[in-house]
């Protein structure tokens, strides 16, 4: 008996094997070549939704995830913070170096990165982050790139804090989190997905290592550890502020989004780890935990040795598992099959963008013969679509859907 989207995600959660592994795709980089070349194929515009209402066209963002036939996808309803982006004066912070009576102007209202031209910068006051609107080279579309860490001392911290409030104060109290509005979404979605909800705004270890600098961080972690703990305390009450308010509304799944690796390595020593994020994850993950919400946590870059941390901190699920990082999935699966479920692990980087479709299905069932037996897998790519070719997306889709099934006939 074929199993509803909802309780295949959930069995998986539970590390139970359902009756096929539930597909996440992380999506499409709306710039990027995949995207815009699938939107002109006749076999992409099969998977829009038409006849819904105004208030309905949120709908559409999901033509992607249909296309993957995705069982899971990381979307919801509500508006995340306040407006977090103003219009940043980069000439004007050169001159003056002074990040705080640059920002004084009040914050715009950014919905996309879209509204936004090419050579914009913008600035995060949560996490300090300063970032620019690019170009890209071949559809000429807008994406976001990271440009430098604003909160390089202690005092602009506290000017910015004092000017704007701390994280928590970014939380608005005008998002309507009532469980009618979880419930609507979820039952108009239930024939295509299951939502999962998203921890958006405060990426703890980014905003640590990008928003203060690695330099500045390991600088403050040796000589002021007390005011890391403080910084890290206050980006914590905003993460659980936000799952409570989700778990109100009857969000019963969550993905939480903070990288903590690079190529072969993580970006902290287990050290400075243990000591300054491990005890912050664990106050978000138990929050999830008491309030019967299953958590994800999106990572690129090398995991391995922070997975055991990140299991017995309380976390379900990581998603990404990148293989060109140096991530051994093999190796987690076997150590942690009892702890955790895992998301991805599909090459979507060097076999995807530079193989061959027959070599993007081989990839396929190498990932699911690995993570998928005995259960708590979701199938997918490690990450977004950036410029793969279009056979091997098509490639990628199809095999997917060849060797989801259980029992797994991998062949």
């Amino acid at each position: 008996m074929a199993l509803s989207k909802r309780e295949r995600v959930i069995r998986t959660f539970e590390l139970q094997e359902p009756d096929m592994c539930p597909v996440y795709f992380l999506g499409f980089e709306r710039s990027a070549t995949s995207y815009q070349n699938l939107l002109a194929k006749e076999h992409f515009k099969e998977f829009y939704i038409k006849g819904k209402t105004t208030k309905d066209n949120w709908l559409k963002s999901i033509t992607q995830y249909r296309f993957f036939n995705s069982d899971i996808a990381s979307i919801d309803p509500f508006l995340k913070v306040k407006p977090l982006f103003r219009r940043f004066d980069m000439e004007e912070l050169k001159r003056t170096n002074k990040l705080v009576e640059s920002i004084k102007e009040p914050f715009i209202n950014i919905t996309r990165i879209q509204d936004l031209k090419p050579g914009t910068f913008y600035f995060n006051p949560i996490s300090g982050r300063l970032w620019e609107v690019k170009q890209h080279e071949k559809t000429g579309l807008p994406y976001p790139w990271y440009v430098k860490a604003c909160y390089e001392t202690e005092e602009i911290i506290r000017e910015v804090w004092d000017l704007y409030g701390k994280p928590l104060d970014f939380i608005s109290d005008e998002i309507n989190w009532k469980p009618r509005v979880w419930e609507k979404y979820c039952d108009v979605l239930s024939p295509y997905l299951y939502p999962m909800a998203n921890i958006w705004g405060s990426a703890m270890h980014e905003s640590l290592l990008e928003g203060i600098g690695f330099g500045r961080a390991a600088y403050f972690m040796r000589k002021k550890p007390e005011f890391v703990h403080e910084y890290m305390n206050e980006q914590t009450k905003y993460n659980v502020e936000v799952v409570k308010r989700l778990a109100d509304a009857g969000v019963d799944c969550v993905m939480y989004w903070d990288d903590l690796g690079q190529k072969g390595r993580s970006l902290l020593s287990i050290k400075n780890f243990k000591e300054f994020v491990l005890p912050y994850y664990r106050k978000i993950f138990q929050t999830c935990k008491k309030r019967g919400i299953f958590v994800s946590q999106h990572s690129d870059g090398y995991i391995d040795e922070f997975a055991p941390l990140l299991a017995d901190a309380g976390l379900d699920c990581l998603q990404s598992l990148e293989p060109a990082s140096g991530v051994n999935l093999a190796e987690l699966k076997e150590s942690l099959k009892d702890k955790m479920s895992f998301m991805g692990g599909m090459d979507s980087s060097r076999i995807l963008n530079f193989g061959t479709p027959k070599d993007v299905e081989e990839d396929v069932k190498k990932i699911i013969s690995i993570a998928a037996p005995g259960g708590g897998y979701f199938a997918g790519p490690s990450h977004q679509i950036l410029d793969a070719p279009i056979e091997n997306v098509l490639a990628l889709r199809s095999s997917i859907e060849k060797y989801k099934k259980y029992p797994l006939d991998i062949n």
